[in-house]
């Protein structure tokens, strides 16, 4: 099963991917669209949050620095929407099967793309409204200096 942690820039990595690694699923996950605080409070040394996090689940991602994906899913759409099936069907699958242009778990997400694309499969939309509890440290809540008055 999938352990995705959200990271401090707002993105999402995974532990898991084929074969149990993580390289390439993190180039195909990307970050989420949606973090607020519903609700925060301090009660003496104890706090509640109540965050909320969201996204659209889809495959319609800035690529642009990935040049091969960007360009290999971009074909994949516009053979979909020129209805070339026979030429998508066989540029997915030798893509597939080899790797080549481009990683196996990015034909899959291009493929995504281009059935995304020509309206085939829609984004599902998420949200979950996380409840968070906690104790603040003496660590985290310095005391003043003893002699906090003027320097001479």
């Amino acid at each position: 099963m999938a352990a995705a942690r959200l990271t401090a820039n707002g993105s999402t990595s995974t532990n898991y991917y084929f074969g149990q690694s993580d390289r390439g699923l993190q180039r195909v996950v990307g970050g989420i669209t949606r973090l607020e605080v519903v609700s925060a409070a301090v009660h003496g040394d104890r706090y509640t949050l109540q965050l909320l996090i969201g996204d659209t689940y889809d495959f319609d991602n800035n690529r642009r620095d990935q040049r091969d994906y960007d360009d290999f899913r971009k074909e994949l759409a516009r053979l979909i929407r020129t209805r070339e099936y026979g030429a998508f069907v066989s540029k997915y699958h030798r893509a597939l099967y080899t790797g080549v242009p481009i990683d196996r778990f990015l034909v899959f997400a291009s493929f995504m793309y281009a059935i995304e694309q020509a309206g085939y499969y829609h984004g599902i939309p998420w949200e979950i409204t996380l409840p968070i509890e906690g104790v603040f440290s003496s660590a985290a809540r310095p005391s003043p200096p003893a002699n906090s008055g003027p320097r001479i």
